[in-house]
């Protein structure tokens, strides 16, 4: 509460104010802390009494939805999502409507009223324009999770099957590595049988020779025994190259990831410094210069003066834009959701739409993967509206635990993934994922726009 009192001392916008309210009320419900939600979302509604048809009202009925969710209060919640969900039909929101109608299902649900819930749901899947991944997986769970309650196991079934078809698109490295993996298991166990095999063979064979003379049968059983000998000696030696190989790899891999974390840190505080020296150090003696050439302008008023002052003013301003984009201040004050919902504002102009949606990004992460993953988005828009020409993106930033998730897609020119290498910008953003412990996952057709999904460990 006191941080936002001190936010609204710097009399902020009504979108940026109403933002803020509304991501303190949806905390507040993730932390049971229902009567300060309760009062966030009284605030909002105050806010947005004088525009009851206004594009922030979708945004208030979420928050508002979700408040009702968490207090049990099921049926406010339904009224509160009925009337965002008619404003986001009205004003051509479909993400956000998609949302809303997702919190219907939720709340029939916990009412009991499972095929209300199913109906709601159905509706949503189809009339969702743009198939994410990510959301059919919600989606296509929450149906077979329906279904079950329902008792109608063949209809969860076939939900079921849909999420795992959906699942294994979403993550096909995964499923090979686990094909590979089960392979493996059955090829071992192959080779163990046939060697219990010729074992057993080499025994009848001792067996069938017991009626021999007796030096032989002791040279047979000591040549026997030179050869398990010779065999464990061997299979020893092998386990002990295989382990000492492997300890080699993790090793590498160890001083990898050290290394990569040591550069990405030392890049994130040389910008900062950087940063800082260009804004403290370069932009107040540019400002000093500007004081002094006004005193001397307003003295003797001259036009080559006035221009070469314009010019100054030009150059401070585009050295606070470079100091800004090397280390956004929102990143460091406020938090990655302030930071990415400021990228997206920078970028977004007439031309292009940017649309962010953001959920239970924690603001309690470290500094350092709060920079990679701002690097990370701030390349994959550029590359976006650089390369693929794009005049509307959807960005989605998702954090489960310890693993955060960044959907991308865009509208753009796309392009042949196999025919592409990958520039610098890629081949950054492959690094830090790779730094991060994560999956880069990119499709995308020329013509036909570009979808990037990003799964990351923080």
């Amino acid at each position: 509460m006191k941080s936002l009192d001190y936010y609204k001392m710097g009399h902020p916008t009504m979108h940026d104010e109403l933002t803020t309210i509304l991501f303190a009320a949806n905390n507040y419900a993730y932390m049971d802390s229902l009567s300060a939600a309760k009062r966030m979302i009284d605030q909002a509604a105050v806010l947005l009494k004088p525009f009851p048809n206004s594009e922030f009202y979708i945004d208030y009925a979420i928050g508002a939805a979700k408040y009702s969710l968490a207090a049990k209060q099921y049926k406010q919640g339904l009224e509160h999502a009925r009337r965002g969900v008619a404003l986001a039909e009205k004003l051509n929101k479909t993400y956000k409507r998609a949302e809303l109608t997702f919190q219907m299902y939720e709340m029939y649900t916990a009412l009991g009223q499972y095929q209300q819930a199913l109906d709601i749901l159905s509706k949503t899947i189809d009339e969702t324009p743009v198939a994410l991944n990510i959301n059919l997986l919600l989606y296509y769970k929450s149906m077979a999770a329906t279904y079950e309650r329902m008792h109608n196991l063949p209809k969860a079934h076939e939900w079921l099957k849909r999420y795992n078809d959906v699942r294994d698109s979403v993550y096909p490295e995964k499923l090979k590595l686990d094909i590979a993996r089960i392979e493996a298991k059955f090829n071992t166990a192959e080779k163990e049988k046939h060697i219990i095999q010729l074992q057993a063979e080499k025994q009848d064979a001792i067996f069938m020779q017991k009626n021999q003379r007796l030096m032989n049968w002791l040279l047979g059983v000591a040549g026997l025994l030179l050869l398990s000998a010779t065999l464990s000696l061997i299979v020893i030696y092998r386990i002990s190259k295989k382990q000492a190989k492997q300890k080699l790899k993790e090793i590498g891999q160890q001083q990898e990831l050290r290394i990569a974390n040591a550069l990405l840190e030392g890049e994130e505080k040389e910008r900062r410094r950087v940063a800082r020296d260009l804004h403290d150090g370069l932009g107040g003696s540019l400002a000093g210069i500007r004081i002094k050439l006004s005193g001397q302008y307003r003295q003797q008023p001259d036009a080559r003066l006035d221009e070469a002052i314009n010019m100054l003013e030009g150059s401070m301003t585009e050295l606070r834009r470079i100091a800004h984009n090397m280390m956004p201040e929102s990143l460091l004050k406020t938090g990655l959701q302030s930071a990415l919902t400021d990228l997206c504002d920078t970028l977004a102009t007439g031309q292009l739409d940017i649309e962010f949606q953001a959920s239970g990004i924690r603001p309690d992460m470290p500094h350092t993967p709060q920079a990679n993953i701002y690097r990370i988005v701030q390349e994959v828009l550029s590359n976006a509206i650089r390369h693929g020409q794009a005049t509307k993106i959807l960005l989605q930033c998702i954090q489960e635990g310890h693993v955060f998730l960044i959907t991308a897609e865009d509208n753009g020119r796309g392009f042949d993934v196999g025919s592409v290498t990958g520039g610098m910008g890629l081949n950054n953003i492959r690094s830090r994922v790779h730094y991060m412990k994560g999956r880069l996952d990119i499709d995308s057709v020329p013509g036909e726009g570009t979808a990037i999904n990003i799964e990351l460990h923080v």
